[in-house]
């Protein structure tokens, strides 16, 4: 099991602390994600009625599309 974690620790060293772009998908794009993601949806959750406009285009008539259409409203 040592041997396993030490390669692990290796490989990891090695190739995803070197190469930036490896080290950049793994730990700061996740962050930077995290960031612009609270920052914009973060204060929905303060139990205020949040309204969003949105736009449905839809060519063809359809029962079921319609019904769900109205259903939204």
């Amino acid at each position: 099991m040592k041997k396993i974690l030490k390669f692990s620790l290796y490989l990891f060293l090695n190739d995803y602390i070197r190469d930036f772009s490896g080290s950049f998908w793994i730990f700061f794009f996740p962050l930077i994600l995290y960031l612009i993601l609270t920052s914009i949806f973060g204060g929905i959750a303060d139990g205020e009625n949040v309204t969003f406009r949105i736009g449905i285009v839809y060519e063809k008539k359809s029962t079921v599309f319609e019904k769900m259409v109205s259903h939204l409203k």
